[in-house]
């Protein structure tokens, strides 16, 4: 036993190798943590490949949904809100995307006119039925996802004082029509577009990327601006704007762009239009329709004009309204946002109408004579044609009264004659004299042959024609004398 404790045991490694060996293991240590740290910054930037194949216009799932934050307005009162006043006219127009940022607290938008255009909105549903809404199988998914979204998440959130959710989390109340829905979204998808037809103002379509470009999987439009919202239905971007004159400027950024939109990251544009209705829903093609009413200048009659009465011959008192006061300006506050499970893109809009009075009264008649003018200008001069000239602007002109133009202007009646401007040119004169802009040796301008390529604003008289508004054939005893 001595020998043993004496001696002990020898160690298998003498203390100068062990020191090397340490060594070498923090050698290994050091290298192999380098190497993950390397690897798993690989990871992060390599693209991710799945091999779950997903159908063509299905986007994919995505499990963690990323928070939106919504800011609640907490004491809103949807009937003291007064609509929101946009007037996105410019004397030139380009065509261009025009996108301005904005949160997604925003989305929907309500004020005093809520109430009536749901309820406008319900009707139409009952009785257009699938000409304001439809889904192909792909996307039920983004409709059911984009029901839930609203009843459950954020409509509750962002105005409790109009929208709630039971106590047990599963019916969803709209306190201002007394309607209640369960926040679970229906199977039947259509019944779930219906849904949230009738609940809020702004009118909805779904996209999926597909390698074609995006497609258009769902849709829920009520309040259509001179299209048929089901002829747009199941077709690509491309193909949906076909008809909007120079759109292929701009469709390779809007398909990028509709790419790269990030969830939380909305944007927002405004499109104007001119209208002679108040009509809400205006189902058609109004470039077709306005193309087929376009009358020619040799059926003018330049003496009905000097004297102010209709300008053309055989047009149908159907297209004319019963007054001027039934001239509006329309604008559609649009709206881009992704929803986050199926990466569907939501392309929504809420309408507005702008009375002539409304415009006249706040002074900005002589841009928006000027930005109809425009139209025929800048990078899209097919704008013209499409969105409020043509027959928008001949309507315009055909409005007014036959006493429009007695009002001391025997002076300007044969310069009228002598230059037999065309519809296009008296359009503008009838627009500026609405406004409240022209005067009478004006005319002079806005008469001109078709060999000018645009007006010129000279006024030399310094008699302006303001007749109020409410100066029609019927009130005439109480027009001003001029």
């Amino acid at each position: 036993m001595a020998a043993i404790v004496g001696h002990g045991f020898k160690p298998w490694i003498s203390r100068p190798d062990m020191n090397s060996v340490i060594g070498v293991c923090v050698a290994l240590a050091l290298i192999t943590a380098i190497y993950k740290f390397i690897a798993k910054s690989w990871t992060a930037t390599e693209p991710q490949t799945s091999t779950d194949a997903k159908p063509e216009g299905m986007p994919a799932q995505h499990d963690e949904t990323p928070s939106l934050v919504i800011e609640p307005l907490e004491k809103f009162d949807w009937q003291a809100t007064e609509p929101t006043e946009y007037l996105p006219i410019k004397p030139v127009y380009h065509i261009t995307m025009a996108l301005q940022q904005d949160t997604p607290s925003r989305l929907i938008t309500i004020d005093r006119d809520y109430l009536d255009r749901v309820t406008l909105r319900r009707s139409l549903i009952d009785e257009k039925g699938h000409a304001v809404h439809g889904y192909l199988p792909r996307g039920k998914e983004s409709v059911a996802e984009l029901y839930t979204y609203l009843l459950r998440d954020y409509l509750p959130a962002r105005y409790p004082t109009m929208f709630r959710t039971g106590p047990d989390g599963t019916v969803f109340e709209n306190t201002v029509t007394g309607r209640t829905f369960p926040i679970q979204p229906p199977e039947d998808a259509d019944a779930a577009l219906r849904t949230l037809g009738e609940t809020v103002e702004e009118d909805l379509f779904l996209l999926h990327e597909t390698p074609g470009g995006h497609l258009c999987v769902a849709f829920m439009c009520c309040f259509p601006s001179g299209f048929d919202p089901s002829e747009k239905f199941g077709n690509l971007l491309k193909d949906i704007h076909a008809p909007v004159p120079s759109y292929s400027k701009i469709g390779g950024s809007m398909e990028r762009f509709f790419s790269k939109l990030q969830v939380g990251k909305s944007v927002k544009r405004l499109n104007w239009s001119v209208q002679t209705n108040n009509e809400l829903y205006t189902l058609g093609n109004h470039i077709k329709d306005d193309a087929a009413e376009v009358v020619s200048e040799d059926s003018i009659d330049v003496n009905q004009v000097t004297s102010g009465r209709a300008a053309c011959k055989e047009y149908s008192a159907k297209s004319i309204p019963a007054d001027l006061r039934q001239t509006y300006l329309r604008v559609e506050l649009q709206t881009l946002t992704r929803l986050p499970r199926t990466q569907a893109v939501l392309f929504s809009f809420k309408t507005y109408l702008y009375g002539i009075r409304q415009i006249r009264e706040q002074g900005s008649g002589p841009e928006l004579a000027d930005a109809i003018e425009g139209l025929k200008s800048g990078n899209a001069p097919g704008m013209w044609s499409c969105g409020v000239g043509v027959a928008r602007a001949t309507r315009v002109c055909f409005n007014w009264q036959p006493h429009t133009l007695e009002l001391g202007q025997s002076a300007v009646a044969s310069q009228v004659k002598a230059t037999k401007a065309d519809w296009y040119t008296r359009s503008l004169f009838y627009v500026r004299y609405l406004f409240g802009t022209a005067s009478a040796t004006s005319a002079l301008v806005l008469v001109h042959n078709r060999s000018r390529s645009r007006l010129h604003d000279v006024f030399t008289s310094s008699r302006p024609l303001r007749p109020p508004l409410t100066c029609f054939a019927d009130q005439r005893p109480h027009c001003p004398s001029y």
